[in-house]
């Protein structure tokens, strides 16, 4: 629920721009990320390791630009509505004839770009717990069990003693 602190009353001149300009860079760094979330995924179904991880680390580095990005978006929204929990759903209520169409158009490429992002990971955790499944059941299979859930057997009692005295 939005305070009842109207825009005009708090006293708070409002730089519509920085906020936009500050949505638009958070925007920019999702979709950058949304873009190593499916290099990630095609070197996934390559099974190349080394692009994997590299891919790790580029999303790592701007993971952490997009944590200031965001520190950023929520100063400016705190400074809009008086108080820190202020979200880009309360902007209109919160600016009412203040909203401008850049601050409109940046707010919905923002929200659009993050339920993208959001579907590129949901695809890659789909993609990484098959790729799992595959390589335990590859693993039971090349170690004699059945790979199956609940056969008891686990892993090292179905590999035979003599392979792991050898590989140990």
């Amino acid at each position: 629920m939005i305070p009842s602190v109207a825009y005009e009353e708090s006293g708070v001149d409002v730089d519509t721009n920085r906020l936009a300009e500050a949505l638009v860079e958070e925007e920019k760094l999702l979709t950058e990320l949304a873009s190593i979330f499916r290099c990630q995924r095609e070197a996934l179904v390559r099974s190349d390791p080394e692009a994997v991880d590299e891919s790790v680390f580029a999303a790592s580095r701007v993971a952490g630009t997009l944590t200031e990005a965001r520190r950023r978006r929520r100063i400016l929204l705190g400074v809009v509505a008086g108080w820190e929990d202020a979200t880009l759903r309360d902007l209109d209520d919160l600016l009412g004839a203040q909203m401008t169409m850049d601050l409109i158009e940046a707010r919905g490429a923002l929200q659009a770009t993050a339920a993208d992002l959001r579907r590129e990971v949901e695809l890659n955790r789909t993609i990484l717990r098959r790729l799992m499944q595959d390589n335990r059941a590859h693993l039971a299979t090349l170690l004699g069990g059945t790979g199956g859930p609940g056969d008891g057997s686990g892993y090292a009692a179905a590999m035979p003693r003599r392979l792991l005295d050898r590989e140990i």
